[in-house]
């Protein structure tokens, strides 16, 4: 072997390739795990955007009126509804991301809580216009319900311990 500085990296290898004693290839790795993307800051902002551009960029129907006797072609503005997959193509990110930031512990870090905090506002907000909107009929009632996992549940049970007798449907003869 030979002597080298306390901060020069040795790759050291026996026969087989795996690592000897004193590798030192390890002082390479400068951080633990791929840096984050979007900052909480970032993540806040795109959001921001985000619901910005729905509001600007409302969906268009075209309808056909009468107007004076005749068929006129209509475009009306309906409402965009915020929602997170929406949300996940503008920041230009997965489900699997976002999910991971909800999922951060946010006693570990100030920056885990930030990101604990932006993706809890940002469910929120969506929630909020989807309800909000939703309320007021400007977006179908009874999707949003079940998106929002609103729906009214039934249940129905039935007992087959008897079974009809058949027979006195039809007539004998």
């Amino acid at each position: 072997m030979t002597d080298t500085k306390d901060d020069e990296v040795r790759d050291e290898r026996d026969e087989n390739g795996l690592f000897a004693p004193n590798n030192t290839l390890w002082r390479l790795r400068k951080t633990n795990g791929r840096k984050k993307k979007l900052t909480p800051d970032d993540l806040f902002r795109k959001a921001q955007e985000y619901f910005q551009y729905c509001e600007d960029n409302p969906l268009q129907e075209e309808l056909v009126k009468t107007v004076n006797h005749k068929l006129e072609r209509v475009l009306t503005n309906k409402t965009r509804a915020f929602t997170k997959a929406g949300f996940y193509v503008f920041a230009g990110m997965c489900e699997k991301t976002f999910s991971k930031y909800k999922k951060l512990d946010p006693d570990e870090s100030p920056e885990n809580a930030d990101y604990v905090r932006v993706v809890e506002w940002i469910e929120l907000v969506i929630y909020e216009q989807k309800f909000t909107a939703a309320a007021v009929g400007l977006l179908d009632k009874t999707m949003i319900s079940r998106d929002l996992g609103l729906a009214e549940k039934t249940e129905s049970t039935v007992d087959f311990t008897e079974a009809p007798d058949f027979n006195d449907f039809y007539d004998e003869g």
